[in-house]
This record gives structure tokens, C-alpha cells and sequence, in this order.
């Protein structure tokens, strides 16, 4: 799945600001440690949903943030800091930097910050419906991840993925675009944490990297895959068998939706 437009708009802005920080260099930097010489932006959340405010992950109520730095690449605390719509969809409390969006559906809602003369990467938000369930697309049961070290060049290198875990955030019958579905692996009894690979069993999305989090894309639909190292698994070693819980959320203002939690266990086993 490819990365969502907020994070593309955020990895290209980004270079921009690199960019322009490097053209800066070649001429006169301001001096003063209070004056701003780059902004780090960002919005809490991908989208907003019709005639509420902008959200975390969690769920709660939350502004826009930025950080304004110096010159010196130090932060300034108290700097004067705008944030500000470039559309029209959603109002913007100026100074606080909390959102409200209007009661039209939008996609790319681009809203950004400023201090002084110095603007921010602006940040993409789409305005969408209310999400009320969760449909798991991946039939029952999920296959089992299989292994083969006879495969591998390297067995301690060596990795498999499971099957596609694939769901889908709706609004009735419709996809809600950009919203956050998150995975979370159970193993031997312990909640992993998204980036531990020692494991010897992480989340990945389309690469190898770990990535426990995934944005629905325009029908609504994420996906993650459950990556497997078997050399690292003890129950490899033991029994040449082991099993592994990935719990799949997603929620909105809080509440987990309809379906919107589910457990799959998938097994770990030799291939036959």
C-alpha cells in the first residue's frame, strides 16, 4: 500500500524546507535567538470527521502543533506561532491551533503554521464521514505462516510474511478514507512493542520495516502483515510449531467501532 498523501506531501515538504535551509546558509542568517529560522509542523491526525474537531490517535480533542527554531537549530520557546487554513472546509482557532470542520466532505484540507515570516510544511486532511464499523477482509481462518530453512541463504536472516491481514473502515456501505487503523502483535503472553524485532516476529506493511500503524486508503481499506524470523523463535527450537495474536483497532472519539477489534491467531509452523 502506497504511502498516504499526508506523509508524501510531509516527505516532500520536508526536502523543500532542506532546500531552502541550504540557500539560507549562503546568505545573511538571522542573528537573534529568538528569531525564527525554520518551523516543524505537524497535524495530530490525517482526517477529520464532518462537524467534529480535529483528533488524535487516542481520540482526544487535539491542535495543531509546531515548534519554531533559531538559526542555531534551537527551539524557541513562546515563539509567536499562527496556524492557519489555505481552504476553505474547516476553521481554524488561530493562536491555540484546534480545528473544526465543516459538514462538506473535502479531501486535501491543506492547514500549516507560520512564525513570523517562516511557514511550515503545510499538512493534508481529509473531511470525512463518521466511521461506524470495522469488516475484516481477509477470510477466516488465517493461514498459517510457513517456513522453510532450506530456503533461506542465511538462516539467520531469513524471514517470511503471513498472509495479508486486510480490513476495512466504513461509514455505512462507503470506505472511510485516511483514517488509523492500529496492530499490535501478542506473543507468549507479551504485548510486543511495534519496533522490536528481536522477537523474532514484527508487523511490516509492503517492505520489511516494522509498521504497526497503517491509513485506509480512498476505499477505506489497510493492511499489515505479520513478518517472521523463525531462527529467532524459542518454539522453532522446541517444537518446530509456535503461534502468535495480532489484535487489529480502530476506534473514533474513543470508542472502539462496530468490529473494531479483532484477534486473529496464526499459527507458525515448517512447511510439510
Amino acid at each position: 500500500m502506497r504511502a498516504p498523501r499526508w506523509r508524501r506531501a510531509l516527505a516532500l515538504g520536508t526536502a523543500a524546507l532542506g532546500a531552502a535551509a541550504i540557500a539560507a546558509a549562503c546568505t545573511e542568517l538571522p542573528s537573534s535567538p529568538t528569531a525564527p529560522f525554520s518551523l516543524l509542523f505537524s497535524s495530530p491526525n490525517p482526517s477529520i470527521v464532518l462537524g467534529d474537531s480535529l483528533r488524535d490517535s487516542l481520540g482526544r480533542v487535539a491542535p495543531l502543533q509546531a515548534v519554531a527554531f533559531n538559526a542555531d537549530n534551537q527551539p524557541i520557546p513562546d515563539a509567536d506561532i499562527r496556524y492557519l487554513s489555505l481552504d476553505t472546509g474547516v476553521t481554524v482557532d488561530t493562536l491555540a491551533g484546534f480545528v473544526k470542520a465543516g459538514n462538506v466532505p473535502l479531501n486535501g484540507i491543506r492547514l500549516f503554521a507560520q512564525a513570523g515570516a517562516v511557514p511550515g510544511v503545510p499538512q493534508l486532511v481529509d473531511l470525512v464521514p463518521q466511521p461506524d464499523s470495522l469488516a475484516l477482509l481477509t477470510p477466516e481462518p488465517i493461514g498459517p505462516v510457513l517456513y522453510n530453512f532450506a530456503d533461506a541463504t542465511d538462516v539467520r536472516t531469513y524471514a517470511v510474511n503471513s498472509d495479508s491481514l486486510s480490513v476495512q473502515v466504513l461509514s455505512g456501505t462507503a470506505g472511510v478514507r485516511s483514517w488509523l487503523v492500529s496492530y499490535s502483535l501478542i506473543y507468549r503472553d507479551t504485548v510486543l512493542v511495534a519496533r522490536d524485532t528481536t522477537r523474532g516476529v514484527w508487523l511490516v506493511g509492503d517492505g520489511t520495516a516494522p509498521a504497526g500503524t497503517d491509513t485506509t486508503d480512498t476505499e477505506g481499506r489497510a493492511r499489515r502483515f505479520v513478518r517472521v524470523r523463525p531462527s529467532a523463535l524459542a518454539g522453532v527450537a522446541e517444537s518446530g510449531q509456535d503461534s502468535v495474536t495480532v489484535v487489529i483497532r480502530a476506534s473514533y472519539a474513543g470508542d472502539t467501532l462496530r468490529g473494531g477489534e479483532r484477534r486473529l491467531v496464526i499459527r507458525i509452523q515448517p512447511k510439510s
